[in-house]
């Protein structure tokens, strides 16, 4: 129902805004110009990236039917005014606008295997050359057993997505490098989290 996405949402806003202060701070975002948050939910780390970068405009890219929650959590924030928002489905056409940034977070490990590599076909697309793209999320290690806080994880995405699992680092720099980005970096962080981060040729 309408009630329990906006709670979903909701219940997720301060981690996503975690995410989008920290990407920005430890990555300068200041230097970018057009950031594209795929999938990001109430625009929360958008927001947090645009509070920090004065110059800094962003797209969030949500299927049409989140897209009147992600404006109502940018109209609260005061960041209608350089946040926009677009109803797409990723797996059935390419992201529109062009970007130099693109965040996707918790979003790739939900998607089956194939629709994972479209999704990233389809930011590729809209990447300017030298852009970057952050994916945040459970990335298993390619013996798929580790980290154990991934590997344990991988149970709660049994049990809720029909396809979605944590995906080892081996099958995002494939899919990454099919998308048209080089230079793959995997950062092991906190709690089985990781971050992946690449350039676009």
């Amino acid at each position: 129902s309408d009630e329990e996405r906006k709670a979903f949402l909701g219940g997720m806003h301060a981690a996503a805004m975690g995410t989008g202060r920290q990407l920005a701070e430890t990555y300068q975002f200041s230097r970018f110009r057009r950031l594209v948050d795929v999938g990001g939910g109430s625009g929360g780390s958008a927001i947090a990236a645009c509070e920090l970068c004065p110059n800094l405009r962003a797209t969030v890219a949500e299927l049409p039917s989140i897209v009147p929650f992600s404006k109502g959590f940018i109209q609260k924030a005061g960041m209608e005014e350089r946040i926009d928002v677009i109803g797409i489905d990723l797996l059935q056409e390419p992201l529109t606008g062009r970007y130099d940034v693109a965040l996707l977070r918790n979003l790739v490990q939900v998607l089956g295997r194939e629709p994972a590599a479209k999704v990233l076909q389809h930011v590729g697309q809209a990447m300017e050359t030298g852009g970057e793209i952050y994916i945040v999320g459970y990335v298993l290690n390619d013996d798929r057993r580790s980290p154990p806080e991934t590997a344990a994880y991988n149970l709660v995405f049994v049990n809720l997505y029909d396809e979605g699992e944590a995906y080892t680092e081996r099958e995002y720099k494939t899919w990454l490098e099919a998308a048209g980005f080089r230079d793959f970096q995997r950062i092991v962080q906190t709690r089985g989290y990781s971050l992946i981060r690449a350039i676009k040729t």
